[in-house]
């Protein structure tokens, strides 16, 4: 056996290493894909948010520098008109006085009187007694839309100088004879009439008043 592999190594033949010839081979890995072609869904929403993001703020450069040189008619007029500050800029602080029309939405409000430290409200059997005192605000409500709209007493606010705020006492004004702000529908073209009553601590001095036609509004302010 010695002498026949001496003889088979003499004459050139060696033994193979390694896998078998025809046998099977490792293969190398995959090639991995980079992310944005394994990913193209969501390749194509992240280049349409970039697009869209260039473009805004392009879009916002252009519209500030106008802002600032030349601001349009509409944002002056603002003073009564859904403005959360209640006047206007070039006025401070001021807002509009009793008996000046304001707008929310689809409502004009007219403040016609208030009355400050009243201990009750209402008729001889119909009555409620403030927890403090209350302060009566006589209010006009007209539709100035083209949809009829509802009103509720409940969606106005009330503040005094240190902007404590108020709501409107439903119980007390529905002791009101005729009082039609509480919750009424009002038609396009037509006006209601009545009065907002908020029950304050005694002494508390109610400055302005915070209408809404409808509880998601902005709201407007005007004086009390």
């Amino acid at each position: 056996m010695n002498d026949e592999n001496n003889t088979f190594q003499q004459q050139g033949h060696y033994p193979q290493q390694g896998y078998p010839q025809g046998g099977w081979q490792p293969q190398p890995p995959p090639k991995k894909k980079i992310w944005f072609l394994r990913h193209k869904f969501l390749t194509a929403i992240l280049a349409l948010v970039l697009i869209v993001g260039i473009g805004s703020a392009i879009g916002g450069g252009g519209s500030k520098g106008g802002d600032d040189a030349a601001p349009s008619s509409s944002s002056k007029s603002k003073t009564s008109e859904g403005n959360s500050d209640g006047g206007s800029k070039d006025g401070g602080d001021a807002l509009p006085a009793v008996g000046t029309p304001v707008r929310d939405g689809k409502f004009e409000f007219t403040i016609t009187k208030v009355e400050r430290g009243k201990k009750t409200v209402g008729q001889q059997y119909v009555s409620e007694t403030a927890q403090g005192e209350y302060t009566l605000v006589h209010v006009t409500v007209k539709n100035i839309g083209d949809q009829q709209q509802g009103l509720s007493d409940s969606d106005q606010k009330a503040m005094d100088a240190s902007g404590t705020q108020f709501s409107a006492d439903t119980m007390a004004g529905a002791s009101i004879q005729g009082n039609d702000v509480l919750f009424n529908q009002i038609n396009p073209g037509n006006q209601v009439k009545g009065v907002l009553v908020f029950d304050v601590p005694a002494g508390t001095k109610l400055t302005q008043i915070e209408l809404h036609d409808s509880m998601f509004s902005g709201g407007v302010k005007a004086a009390l």
